[in-house]
């Protein structure tokens, strides 16, 4: 009795009753305002042009319990948590806490059965020792529970020091070639072929779900000899979806300059001619604003070389701007080559360690 009585317990901390996790992603919507303040406070523009409604680039996934969970409660109330590095270590402190207390919970129940049996024993020595087996095992039990914490220290004190993560972005998948750059404003884009710096946030949030990764693609019809595989128009080699412009990353951020009325010479040579001979990234702010300790302006191209990465590809991102004193930045990559799918802006955080050269505005 006394060996079940433990067994129960240690299947207290085990066994609990199925927790439904409602991992919603918030999509965001396009909000009142324009493209000069639409990427965050931060971001100013000095253009005369009248700014689209923006859409926010960057949407945090929430965590949000269905079912609330005692010392969890910022887990289930209004959107949840955003999930970051401190989220698992919050959420296993927290489920600890809870069968802690269940544990002490039972062992109280099965302390006053155990009482219970005794009082109804009628002096039988075999029901008072199976009810002194009961209290002594439920007490046993308790005392297991409110001292696991220093079981576990005392075993390895890395077991109870739940310490911040450090979760690395899933790398993308990016590539050009060189090639001469379309530009067009067949789609509806903003192409103004003019407003310089000022103009680009623009022209980049009109291209937002517009542009469609294809390697080689530098904004004109198919076939792109270096496309592999099938996409959700058929092999992506010799389709590109309506609605779209197919490009990539060189062919991207030389269309975004184009439109906006600048010169990059060094795009149509892709990743190799923009940055064979350009400067090396040596230190980049953890706030992505700097670069080798010089400020970074709208329309910086940042990148490396096909030689230097592990896949074989080079890729380039151009610089959009401050927001709320981070550095927003933008690129068409082939994470997800289907229709719409390409543009994708985000923090320095996910190139920072890749990053090797830049091309500094005017002389790109």
């Amino acid at each position: 009795m006394f060996k079940k009585i433990l067994i129960a317990q240690v299947l207290a901390f085990l066994i609990f009753p199925v927790i439904t996790l409602a991992f919603t992603e918030s999509q965001g919507s396009a909000g009142a305002g324009n493209v000069c303040n639409g990427y965050g406070n931060g971001i100013t523009s000095t253009s005369t042009a009248a700014c689209p409604a923006a859409a926010a680039p960057l949407n945090p996934i929430k965590l949000k319990l269905a079912v609330p969970i005692p010392g969890l409660e910022a887990f289930s109330q209004g959107e949840g948590v955003t999930i970051n590095n401190d989220t698992l270590p919050q959420y296993i402190g927290g489920i600890y806490k809870f069968f802690v207390g269940i544990a002490g919970i039972l062992a109280v129940f099965m302390i006053m059965f155990g009482g219970i049996q005794w009082l109804f024993a009628g002096g039988s020595s075999d029901k008072i020792s199976s009810a002194k087996e009961t209290i002594f095992g439920a007490v046993i039990g308790l005392i297991l529970a409110l001292c696991s914490y220093s079981i576990l220290y005392f075993i390895n004190p890395k077991l109870v020091q739940f310490g911040t993560l450090n979760i690395s972005t899933v790398p993308v998948m990016p590539g050009d070639l060189a090639g001469p750059i379309i530009s067009t404003t067949t789609i509806g884009e903003y192409c103004p072929h003019s407003g310089g710096q000022d103009a680009i946030i623009q022209i980049v949030d009109s291209l937002n779900g517009k542009v469609t990764y294809r390697m080689g693609g530098k904004g004109g019809p198919p076939p792109y000899a270096y496309a592999s595989g099938n996409c959700d128009c058929g092999q992506c080699s010799q389709c590109c979806p309506a609605g779209t412009l197919c490009f990539d990353c060189s062919g991207f951020v030389g269309h975004v300059l184009s439109c906006a009325g600048l010169t990059c010479s060094h795009c149509s040579g892709g990743t190799e001619g923009l940055f064979t001979g350009a400067e090396s990234v040596t230190n980049i702010s953890g706030d992505g604003l700097t670069v080798n300790g010089q400020a970074l302006q709208i329309g910086d191209l940042l990148g490396w070389l096909a030689a230097e990465s592990s896949d074989g590809s080079g890729h380039v991102i151009i610089f959009l701007g401050n927001v709320g004193g981070n550095g927003l930045f933008a690129d068409s990559n082939g994470y997800n080559k289907n229709a719409g799918k390409a543009v994708m802006t985000f923090s320095i955080s996910q190139y920072q360690n890749r990053i090797k050269h830049i091309r500094r505005m005017p002389n790109l």
